[in-house]
């Protein structure tokens, strides 16, 4: 039984190990939430013959939430170039670049205040993040 719970890896393979992990759970929590989001859906729709006319009444007071494209798109550019700067300037400088960018894409407004919060936000995240995993743990970062 002992033999299960061991993993056989180098040194300089231990940080496969934990990107696995993370994936294999993120991927079981994504089946769990599609299901639960099915099960919701087929909940609503046996309710919403029953509530039709007050749903109705209900939507027209509600704000509409819609799509933001700029957001979405800006975010998969921003996702792209980081993944290319990674190998140029490293870990530390692209990731404070890029937090503060989608930082700024999220806030919406380029102000001081705005731009405050977003410099502070990058640099005690990526410090963090470095110090934690890179000199605590240990990980080979990219």
């Amino acid at each position: 039984m002992g033999e299960l719970l061991k993993i056989d890896l180098t040194y300089s393979n231990y940080h496969t190990v934990f990107p696995k992990l993370i994936i294999y759970l993120l991927t079981l929590l994504g089946i769990v939430l599609i299901i639960k989001n099915v099960v919701n859906k087929m909940k609503i729709k046996k309710t919403a013959k029953k509530e039709d006319i007050h749903n109705q009444e209900i939507d027209k007071d509600q704000p509409k939430e819609k799509f933001n494209v700029t957001m979405f798109v800006g975010t998969v550019i921003l996702l792209i170039i980081y993944g290319f700067a990674l190998d140029w300037f490293g870990f530390l400088f692209t990731t404070i670049i890029f937090i503060i960018l989608t930082t700024l894409l999220y806030i919406g407004s380029v102000n001081k205040k705005a731009i405050l919060i977003s410099i502070s936000n990058a640099a005690a995240t990526t410090m963090i993040i470095w110090l934690v995993f890179g000199k605590l743990f240990d990980i080979t970062l990219p």
